[in-house]
């Protein structure tokens, strides 16, 4: 088993930021669960822009 998935998304994700992962621990499939965290989050931000400029109420937000 993949020692990365004994972390949550965020954990795993705080652990890269703090560079506090261990090097053994960020394999090549480590790598790619970064990068679709990393997808993710960069398709949320953007569909969260396009609601904010279609809906210029931010209280339905």
């Amino acid at each position: 088993m993949e020692m990365h998935y004994k972390y949550s998304d965020s954990e795993f994700l705080q652990k890269v930021v703090d560079r506090k992962l261990d090097p053994f621990e960020f394999t090549h499939e480590a790598h790619l669960r970064l990068a679709w965290i990393n997808l993710i989050i960069m398709v949320y931000n953007r569909l969260n822009v396009l609601f904010r400029i279609k809906y210029k109420d931010s209280s339905l937000l």
